[in-house]
């Protein structure tokens, strides 16, 4: 791979691992339907029998280990451990952790009865991709050189104008000119480079050119992220169009494009 790509992929991993130091970076997974909770010396417990299979996956590596995962309860994060349980996930906050952020546990439970979210703590898996990246730097790749260097795009009448938004770099403001002058378009980058930012750009510009969008991902989060970032570009060039959110939404200023949003009486 050349030396200038290995060093942006590098640069940009360094990056994402600063950004996930902050715990309110990190994705998190929403875990409801509490069933049990028990408070004692020990500290406050509760069980949710609505958990993601991320989390459980999460659980059984946890499992026997002197690990503590983080949450975010209300507005703030709390250090605890996860358990798996007949009835679901277990949930325990330590007493001296509980102390220490001064934290009311009568609070606590009101905000469980709704549901709590898990927060992932890729920092490791960063400093492996890291670790990698460095040890690769200077090994060159004879078969993936040409496909990046010599990629021939199949062309077709253009689909729409791009927006020139003033918070895309050259390379994002490219892949946007690229994917309305081609069939099918992949946009490729470490985490925090961002790829959502310039899907969010690309689907604006499709938008303000009359075209229906069909957006996808891999998770509700990741959905909720996109349509959220489409939406603020949409308002920043005023363009007018109407939008459906379908799924289940993570975020709650995704509520308002939702089936059951439609289904008021007040829609």
């Amino acid at each position: 791979m050349p030396d200038s790509i290995m060093s942006a992929l590098i640069d940009a991993t360094k990056q994402e691992r600063q950004r996930i130091e902050e715990p309110r970076n990190r994705s998190r997974y929403f875990i409801f339907g509490k069933v049990d909770e028990k408070l004692d010396r020990e500290g406050y417990c509760v069980i949710f029998e609505n958990v993601p299979d991320r989390v459980f996956r999460e659980a059984r590596w946890s499992a026997g280990r002197d690990h503590l995962s983080l949450f975010k309860v209300g507005d703030i994060f709390v250090p605890g451990t996860i358990e798996i349980r007949p009835r679901g996930l277990k949930i325990s906050f330590p007493s001296d952790e509980i102390t220490r952020l001064n934290i009311d546990i009568a609070a606590i439970k009101r905000v469980s009865d709704i549901g709590i979210d898990y927060v992932m703590d890729n920092r490791d898996l960063t400093d492996h991709l890291l670790a990698f990246l460095e040890s690769k730097r200077e090994v060159e790749n004879q078969f993936l050189h040409p496909l990046i260097v010599n990629a021939n795009p199949v062309p077709i009448q253009p689909v729409g104008r791009p927006i020139a938004y003033k918070d895309l770099n050259p390379s994002q403001m490219s892949a946007v000119e690229k994917a309305l002058h081609q069939r099918a378009t992949f946009f490729w980058g470490p985490p925090g480079t961002g790829k959502t930012k310039t899907m969010a750009a690309l689907t604006a510009s499709l938008i303000q050119s009359g075209r229906r969008v069909l957006l996808t991902a891999l998770s509700n989060m990741a959905m909720d992220q996109l349509l959220l970032m489409t939406c603020e570009r949409l308002r920043s060039g005023s363009i007018d169009t109407s939008i459906a959110r379908l799924g289940t939404t993570m975020d709650e200023r995704c509520r308002g494009f939702s089936r059951e949003a439609f289904s008021r009486d007040s829609f």
